[in-house]
C-alpha cells in the first residue's frame, strides 16, 4: 500500500492503473495514516450552511470523489438534507462511492467539468486532487468556481508543498469572483495542507451609470510607490482597476486596494486584456520592455483602441519602440 500511494504522486505512473489497484484497500491505508482532510472538509462545508433557511435540500458536488470519504462523512455528521453528487477520474474509485451519490460521472478535472453546467451546486468539494501527478489549478479552479452559484462555497485541499509551487499563483485571478481565505491544516500524520475557501460573491445587478463606469477599467502594472496611490484614487473615483506588480502583497484579501475594489490579476497580460487604459508604473527599460512586449505580453493582450501611458523610471525611447 505504501508503494502504491508513491505511485500516486509520482508523475510518471499511470494513476488509472495506480487506483485500479488501490480501490479496494484505499480507505483502510489512508485511515491509518490518520486522514484527516474529508473530515474538515465536511465540517466545514455543512458549517457554511447551518444557518441558511434553505426550502430544498443543499446540492453538493464532491469533485475527485475517490471512494466517498467526504460523503461518509456528511452522512455521519449532520441530518441535514443533502443532494450528493460525486465526480473521479478512477472508474474503479467511482464503484465504490456509487452508493453514496445520486449521481456519478467518470471526469477527469485538468479538462474542465464539461458535464455539469454553470450555477449547479450551493457547495463544490475536492479533497486530496490538489497535488503532484494529479489535478493543476488550471482550468480547474475556474471549473469549481463556474458550477457553484452565487454565494456557494467551494473547498479544496491542497498539499502545502503543491501550493506553494503551483496554487497561490492561480488564486491571483479569483479575487474578482470569489471571497479567498487559505488556512494550513495537518492532512496526513506528518503532512500539512492548505484548506483553501473560495466564497464565490453575488452577482450585483448593474444600473446603467455603473455599467457605464465598468467600461473605464485601467490595467495598473506596476503597484509601487507610484502606482498604488495612483490606484487608490482611481478606484476612490469610481473605476474599475486591475492590478499587477512582481511582488504582490502577501494577503491580497485583507489589502487596502483590495478592499477598495480592485482586483489582482496573474500576469500583465491577464489585466490588461479588460482594460481601456494601460498605466506603467516600472522602475527600469529592461522592466518596461519585458512587462510590455516580453514575458508579460501586455502589449499583445491589449483590446483595440485601449491606451497605454508609461509613469516609469525609463527611456522614452524604450517606450517608443
Amino acid at each position: 500500500q505504501e508503494q502504491l500511494h508513491k505511485d500516486a504522486l509520482d508523475e510518471s505512473k499511470c494513476n488509472k492503473k495506480v487506483y485500479k489497484e488501490w480501490a479496494s484497500d484505499y480507505d483502510e491505508y489512508v485511515g491509518s495514516l490518520k486522514y484527516n482532510g474529508p473530515t474538515m472538509v465536511a465540517s466545514r462545508a455543512l458549517s457554511h450552511f447551518a444557518n441558511r433557511d434553505l426550502k430544498r435540500p443543499l446540492k453538493l458536488l464532491d469533485a475527485a470523489c475517490g471512494t466517498g470519504l467526504v460523503a461518509k462523512e456528511i452522512l455521519n455528521a449532520s441530518d441535514a438534507k443533502v443532494s450528493m453528487h460525486g465526480c473521479d477520474y478512477s472508474e474503479d474509485m467511482l464503484d465504490i462511492a456509487k452508493p453514496l451519490y445520486e449521481t456519478v460521472r467518470a471526469v477527469d478535472m485538468n479538462q474542465g467539468l464539461p458535464q455539469y453546467p454553470d450555477n449547479e451546486f450551493d457547495i463544490v468539494t475536492c479533497v486530496g486532487a490538489f497535488l503532484e501527478g494529479h489535478v493543476f489549478p488550471n482550468p480547474a479552479l475556474k471549473e469549481c468556481l463556474r458550477v457553484t452559484a452565487d454565494d456557494g462555497v467551494v473547498l479544496l485541499t491542497v498539499r502545502t508543498s503543491f501550493f506553494e509551487s503551483h496554487f497561490k499563483q492561480a488564486l491571483l485571478d479569483l479575487h474578482h469572483i470569489a471571497d479567498i481565505s487559505v488556512e494550513s491544516f495537518q492532512y496526513l500524520d506528518g503532512v500539512t495542507a492548505e484548506l483553501v475557501t473560495l466564497h464565490k460573491k453575488k452577482k450585483k445587478t448593474t444600473t446603467a451609470a455603473e455599467t457605464n463606469a465598468k467600461k473605464n477599467a485601467v490595467a495598473m502594472l506596476g503597484v509601487g510607490r507610484m502606482g498604488r496611490p495612483m490606484a487608490r484614487l482611481l478606484l476612490k473615483d469610481g473605476y474599475t482597476v486591475y492590478l499587477y506588480d512582481k511582488h504582490p502583497p502577501k494577503l491580497l484579501a485583507t489589502d487596502e486596494l483590495t478592499a477598495l475594489g480592485g482586483e489582482w490579476r496573474a500576469a500583465p497580460s491577464d489585466a490588461a486584456r479588460d482594460a481601456d487604459f494601460v498605466i506603467t508604473n516600472l522602475p527600469l527599460p529592461r522592466d518596461v520592455e519585458d512587462v510590455m512586449a516580453g514575458s508579460g505580453n501586455a502589449i499583445a493582450a491589449m483590446k483595440p483602441g485601449a491606451v497605454w501611458a508609461d509613469f516609469s523610471t525609463t527611456d522614452y525611447h524604450v517606450t517608443l519602440r
